[in-house]
């Protein structure tokens, strides 16, 4: 009764109005729902299980810690390209550094923004103090080995190195000189296969960590024939693969990357040694594909771009922001995964290639 008096008298009010300016109350329309206006980059609180989702922020750098920090399943990882050679994953228990350098990408110097981060390509002591940090070099090569790495071990106090070449003096460094070195390191297992490039020993790794097996060929150009039936009778599959990216069909790294992409099963293939946004690596994809259609490639455009590897399935951005939004879930089967704040990243399964329509 109460309400249907408030109602009757609200209603006599508006027609007393109506009457005394001698016009209809016109009604102001409403403004679109939230879900019809455009996608913001200004991220609204996460909904979704809190083992998919962290805190969403706009600092330089955060969104990278925040991935670093998650909790990862095994078989899962998060792969940030450093320019050039340089990769950095992030497994379960792991964060493994690949021949990283802070001085080339390509041909080009490496650029080096104001406040360097994961985010940008940068590993900074202050971003990885709390992990369990382990470097590879393949080389003393200047593009895949920075002495600058030596600074890392006085603020990381859980981290490991790994040369290919007597590096040091330093006993607590690990030196696989090869030929075909084979080591247990905690949780880890190594094994390299050798070569000489331009009058230097060289490596490249197989290491087997979290459930993953990971491949970085470095520059190695040595006798593939032999070397990787080797590594095929310690692993079938290749769960993340760095390749040399020459496609030139004339040369020998042609014959031995499309044995190495032949002789495993590949999750997928990163291809390294030049600069993302030289339009090189398009090129090794096309090329490849050409030859092995289906091959699962996925090329870096940026420096310090970041890629999602779950339930052999790689996600990655689908824009060139700098700060990748969190993801609200990852649903198996489907080619899109939508963000809080409206960005798409795609998620291809291992194997299948990108369709040309996927994203918006």
């Amino acid at each position: 009764m109460f309400k249907h008096s408030i109602i009757t008298i609200t209603l006599a009010l508006l027609v007393a109005l109506a009457a005394g300016c001698g016009s209809a109350v016109t009604t102001t329309p409403m403004p679109p729902a939230a879900t019809s206006a455009p996608p913001t980059n200004t991220p609204i609180p996460p909904t979704a299980e809190p083992s998919l989702t962290g805190p969403p922020t706009t600092e330089t750098g955060a969104s990278s810690n925040t991935w670093l920090q998650r909790d990862l399943s095994t078989d899962e990882a998060v792969v940030w390209y450093l320019g050039h050679c340089g990769y950095a994953i992030r497994t379960q228990n792991h964060f493994l550094i690949f021949d990283y350098q802070e001085k080339h990408d390509g041909r080009d110097a490496k650029p080096r923004p104001a406040q360097p981060s994961l985010e940008n390509g940068f590993i900074v002591p202050d971003e990885i103090e709390n992990l369990r940090v382990r470097v590879f070099v393949t080389h003393e090569h200047a593009d895949h080995f920075d002495p600058v790495i030596f600074e890392w071990k006085d603020q990381v106090p859980d981290i490991a190195y790994y040369f290919g070449w007597r590096a040091a003096d330093d006993p607590s460094f690990h030196y696989l000189v090869g030929p075909r070195a084979e080591l247990r390191s905690g949780d880890l297992e190594i094994y390299t296969i050798n070569s000489h490039h331009s009058g230097v020993p060289e490596v490249a790794y197989l290491v087997k960590v979290d459930g993953l097996v990971i491949y970085h060929n470095g520059d190695y150009r040595g006798e593939y024939e032999e070397d990787y039936p080797f590594l095929r009778r310690l692993a079938g599959r290749i769960d993340l693969t760095f390749a040399f990216r020459d496609f030139d069909e004339r040369n020998r790294y042609f014959e031995q990357n499309i044995d190495l992409f032949q002789r495993f099963d590949h999750r997928a293939i990163f291809p390294m040694h030049d600069s993302a946004e030289k339009g090189l690596y398009a090129e090794f994809e096309r090329v490849y594909l050409s030859k092995l259609p289906g091959l699962p490639i996925f090329c870096p455009q940026k420096i310090g771009e970041r890629f999602l590897f779950r339930d052999g399935h790689i996600i990655r951005e689908g824009e060139s922001a700098t700060n990748m939004p969190e993801p609200i879930q990852v649903t198996e089967g489907t080619t899109q995964t939508r963000f809080i704040d409206g960005t798409v990243m795609v998620c291809v399964p291992a194997g299948d290639l990108l369709p040309a329509d996927c994203c918006p």
